[in-house]
């Protein structure tokens, strides 16, 4: 097997080393690793509630508040993300309860915020089953969704969404993430977060707990 995994890595690394040639010598494929990660979809007038995804409050809650505003959906939901030793001890919140608190001070009434606290979560696919039950015990007539989640995480969590909907195949979503940056390599955080993208997608594509998600 390990011959297979030198292989496996070789092949990663000749990839990798082909797209920085390419960049390199190509300078309009230098916007391709971020436009194939981010899908928007086409925005609407009226939705039913905004589903907000953890990982980056600071990027996602301002996008999720001012659809909020704009009066596009009366509910804004989320889960509660898996509390480490820390946030066990109180010593730090969790992302979700700083997304909460957020929300609030970007002036969105507590009411209009659907918290699901006792459901846990650690992953993307975790999220959006934890997300799905929400919504069928909340908001069991919800059929149109809007995803709030930053712009490089918008693909995989739609993609995420759609297969994790086998028992509410009425729902349809509607990708609406933050903003993308105007030069996503410019900052390495972006540029860091696109490819780290990229290693999430290849663990959920082969991944036989996501393939069975």
């Amino acid at each position: 097997m390990s011959w297979l995994w030198e292989k496996f890595c070789l092949v990663i690394l000749g990839v990798f080393l082909g797209i920085v040639t390419l960049t390199v010598f190509y300078p309009p494929s230098r916007t391709w690793p971020a436009a194939w990660i981010y899908e928007k979809s086409p925005e609407l007038d009226k939705a039913d509630a905004i589903l907000i995804f953890m990982g980056d409050a600071e990027d996602r809650t301002p996008t999720a508040a001012k659809l909020w505003k704009q009066k596009v959906a009366p509910k804004i939901v989320l889960v509660e993300t898996e509390r480490d030793e820390l946030a066990k001890q109180n010593l730090r919140a969790t992302d979700s309860e700083i997304t909460f608190q957020y929300l609030k001070k970007l002036g969105i009434p507590e009411d209009a915020i659907i918290f699901n606290r006792a459901t846990q979560v650690s992953s993307t696919r975790e999220e959006a089953e934890g997300l799905l039950k929400t919504l069928e015990s909340r908001l069991p007539q919800a059929r149109h969704i809007i995803v709030c989640t930053s712009w490089y995480h918008s693909s995989r969590t739609l993609w995420t969404l759609q297969r994790a909907k086998a028992k509410t195949a009425k729902i349809r979503f509607y990708s609406q993430p933050s903003p993308p940056p105007a030069i996503w390599y410019k900052k390495e955080r972006d540029f860091l977060s696109v490819y780290n993208e990229y290693l999430k997608w290849l663990y959920y594509l082969i991944s036989p707990n996501q393939a069975n998600s």
